[in-house]
């Protein structure tokens, strides 16, 4: 991060998320429940799903994930994300 290095901050917060295990909800069963009858592990695993999606393009180089330009601020709004959901999981999963 310090040096600059965004994207590679940005793919280690993946890594970091692979790192959670392979317990979570999937996708398709979170959203296939009614909002109001979701659990803090459903919407838990809806926002692990989300940011591994959003820290993925910093893994990936094809044409589109080139293009994307990790600043620090976006890079540090993924980390923080990642760094809360390890924090809350310990106590839910």
């Amino acid at each position: 991060m310090n040096d600059g290095e965004y994207r590679d901050a940005v793919n280690a917060a993946r890594m970091a998320l692979e790192d959670l295990g392979t317990s979570w909800a999937t996708e398709k069963s979170v959203v296939s429940t009614v909002r109001d009858k979701r659990t803090l592990d459903q919407w838990l695993s809806l926002l692990r799903h989300s940011l591994f999606s959003l820290a993925s393009a910093a893994a990936h180089n094809d044409e589109v994930t080139k293009a994307i330009t990790w600043y620090r601020e976006s890079a540090l709004a993924v980390i923080a994300g990642v760094s809360e959901l390890a924090a809350c999981s310990r106590h839910v999963i």
